[in-house]
């Protein structure tokens, strides 16, 4: 609408040179002369937010534009999928363009089951198709458009967004806090449905989960179907081999990550590292023959575990091949061997996860018929950590 103005002597409004003025009959006196346009207008502005609210025109109803205002632009129900709406302004209104801070209301025919957008027309400019998030930007979560229940929305420069609370948004009080489940996936991949369901991930909440071994690396969670996130310690970093046992309770961060609430192997009490060490003595080495030393031990908590193979004998029985082993749960890691003539030496060191069975060995194999005696040595050690 624009303001409007007298009519000269010619019949043409000059825009702001006429003052509107009264007349005066007893004088003869004439008044300012008004244009059809001034009710044609306010008439048709008048009719448009109606048509835009969805009534129809009622010449006997006097109460429409009271209604009109009361509706707002009403979009009625919508058309499309569940997830890609479809909608146009009733009563073919058309609108030159769509702008920030317009807020449409309307009624959907089925859930969402995710993601939502919109395509709406009835604009001179179209918008094309648009998201419909929450309204903290998010995407709407499965079950928040609810069926027959009418809802509002506004754009905001670049999408639209729900003017209310969505259910994904909002916490009942005396919901469940803590969800339960049990993992289907493997040790480093946690899957598992929840009891009670989840609609999306939320602060605050608890999730237990139980699994058939620990882990062996880095970790990631998908819970309910929602997505995978990686899972860390409270302080930010990857969990390491054998932090989960078999059951891991995860807390939501909104930066995209599980928290880690019950770590395995947070902090090892004093006194569990040890050492230990195996000898043989004064033996005589057979050419070709291979002489091992072994111990086998579990480890309480994850960490690191030394193993030093020293021989010592007479450089007279030339070279004699030491090497020193590390096998964690059956997988194998050797040192350097070591074939200097007289006494040697071969070290090597693993990390290893709490519960791990660990077997350390110290080998030594003379490559040609020794004359002299030798002695053999195992030394390893177990640092927590």
């Amino acid at each position: 609408m624009r303001r409007h103005y007298p009519l000269n002597s010619a019949g043409v409004e000059d825009a702001g040179k006429l003052p509107w003025t009264n007349g005066v009959p007893s004088t003869g006196t004439e008044g300012s002369y008004p244009g059809f346009e001034i009710v044609v207008d306010t008439e048709s502005e008048l009719l448009n937010a109606q048509d835009a609210s969805g009534l129809v025109r009622n010449g006997a109803d006097q109460t429409q534009l009271a209604q009109a205002i009361s509706r707002g632009a009403y979009l009625g129900a919508f058309g499309g999928s569940a997830n890609a709406l479809t909608a146009s302004l009733q009563n073919s209104t058309v609108w030159p363009s769509l702008l920030p801070g317009m807020k449409f209301t309307g009624i959907v025919t089925q859930p969402n089951t995710g993601a939502v957008s919109v395509a709406l027309s009835g604009f001179s400019t179209p918008p094309g198709v648009l998201n419909l998030f929450r309204r903290d930007g998010q995407a709407l979560q499965a079950g928040d458009l609810r069926t027959g229940l009418p809802f509002s929305f506004v754009y905001d420069g670049s999408a639209f967004r729900v003017s209310t609370p969505a259910a994904s948004e909002v916490t009942v009080a005396g919901a469940s806090l803590v969800h339960r489940g049990v993992s289907t996936g493997t040790t480093n991949a946690i899957v598992a449905g929840l009891t009670p369901g989840i609609t999306a991930y939320e602060l605050g909440v608890v999730y237990v989960i139980k699994l058939s071994a620990a882990n062996t690396g880095a970790v990631t969670a998908n819970l309910d179907g929602r997505g995978a996130l990686p899972v860390v310690r409270s302080n930010g970093n990857p969990l390491r081999a054998g932090d989960i046992s078999n059951m891991a309770v995860l807390t939501y961060n909104s930066d995209g990550y599980f928290v880690l609430a019950n770590l395995a192997q947070e902090i090892a009490p004093p006194g569990s590292g040890f050492a230990g060490s195996q000898q043989r003595f004064g033996y005589t080495p057979v050419n070709g023959q291979t002489q091992t030393l072994t111990a086998t031990f579990t480890t309480t908590y994850a960490g690191i575990v030394q193993c030093v193979a020293t021989l010592n004998t007479s450089p007279q029985n030339g070279n004699i091949s030491t090497a020193a082993s590390i096998s964690v749960n059956g997988a194998a890691s050797s040192g350097s061997a070591d074939s200097v003539s007289g006494s040697c030496t071969s070290i090597v060191s693993v990390a290893v996860p709490a519960g791990a069975s660990v077997t350390v060995a110290a080998q030594s194999t003379p490559s040609q018929t020794p004359t002299a005696a030798a002695s053999q040595y195992l030394n390893y050690i177990f640092i927590p950590g």
